[in-house]
């Protein structure tokens, strides 16, 4: 997996983000002391070491740099939400060394603790961003179904440098990471700045009709807002993997109750005029099951969004409790006065 930066845009040209990452099956996640980056969560930290609530500004490699610290308020590229160790690492390194573990861990290699690795890691992290989102509690399938927000973000899971897990920091940061710099607003804590601003990337809004869905800023006349997404396999087994295309009827009813469901704790009241709905996140990874078989230990995402019976177009953030507010003339066939 070349790049822990997990994607989480919608739309065709991400793929090209994920190229070669395949995300492990679930493993159990750990919710234990170290899951929340404290005290007694595991080996004491090195001096100078990230802890839960830095955020960071620089890369090492493809990772967050652990040494990059810089105020929250400042631009920056990851918000650290826990640090812990992998259950597996010392048996890792005490069938080889520090070194080989590294390597194989960030190469890619088809040791089976690599992958072992990566799917504690991918549980691990997603579990740590919806808790630190304010996420965590809000329904009992989130976990299950590795529900995340929607959004212009990504979560990160990287080791120390190398330099530094040699000499025995062996533990995994988890961070929310940004596409580009985003300076959190003074005062505000991270969930709140998360929703407090629409033009600042970290929310997904799109003008779709029948055959297109271009993207916009939440700020400008939209027809739909996508809220969270969800992965598919877990929800209803690779029974129902299919390309989107040949979705049944059934199957999209499915897929719209569930996001309904998912979408209930954060809109517990739908704006009249806006439906939920469901779309596939990925649509070059599900048109892959014409030819061939569901991808091993992979996800298979879905969007739920919320959007407008008839095409109308709609100004206002759902997410940040904005009132959205319906355009007249918008809907689709119609012509503004």
């Amino acid at each position: 997996m070349p790049r822990r930066l997990v994607a989480a845009l919608a739309g065709v040209s991400l793929l090209a983000v994920l190229s070669g990452c395949a995300m492990p099956l679930p493993l159990p996640i750990p919710r234990g002391p170290g899951a929340a980056g404290t005290a007694d969560g595991g080996p004491a930290a090195p001096a100078g070491a990230p802890v839960v609530g830095d955020c960071l500004d620089g890369m090492n490699g493809v990772d967050s740099d652990w040494g990059s610290h810089v105020e929250c308020t400042r631009p920056h590229l990851y918000d650290v939400v826990a640090i812990d160790e992998w259950p597996g690492m010392d048996a890792a390194i005490d069938g080889a060394t520090p070194a080989r573990v590294f390597s194989a861990i960030n190469g890619g290699s088809d040791d089976t603790f690599v992958s072992e690795y990566w799917g504690w890691a991918h549980e691990f992290c997603a579990a740590a961003v919806r808790d630190a989102l304010g996420w965590g509690g809000l329904h009992p399938r989130y976990d299950d179904l590795h529900v995340m927000p929607a959004g212009e973000w990504g979560f990160d899971m990287s080791l120390a440098a190398r330099s530094d897990f040699d000499a025995g920091e062996h533990r995994t940061l988890c961070s929310l990471g940004w596409f580009d710099e985003h300076a959190r607003t003074t005062g505000a804590t991270l969930p709140e700045d998360f929703v407090a601003d629409a033009g600042a990337g970290t929310e997904e809004c799109w003008v779709t009709d029948s055959t297109t869905a271009d993207p916009v800023d939440c700020t400008e006349p939209h027809t739909d807002q996508t809220i969270l997404w969800f992965d598919a396999r877990s929800a209803f087994g690779d029974s129902f993997l299919a390309p989107e295309t040949e979705f049944t009827d059934t199957q999209w009813q499915l897929v719209n109750a569930t996001c309904a469901d998912l979408v209930a704790p954060l809109l517990p009241t739908v704006p009249e005029g806006l439906t939920v709905w469901g779309w596939a996140r990925y649509p070059e990874i599900w048109e892959d099951l014409a030819d061939a078989p569901p991808v091993p230990d992979t996800w298979y995402t879905m969007d739920c969004l919320v959007g407008s019976y008839d095409g109308s177009e709609f100004v206002g953030d759902l997410l940040d409790g904005t009132r959205p507010v319906l355009i007249p003339g918008t809907a689709a066939g119609s012509q503004s006065a």
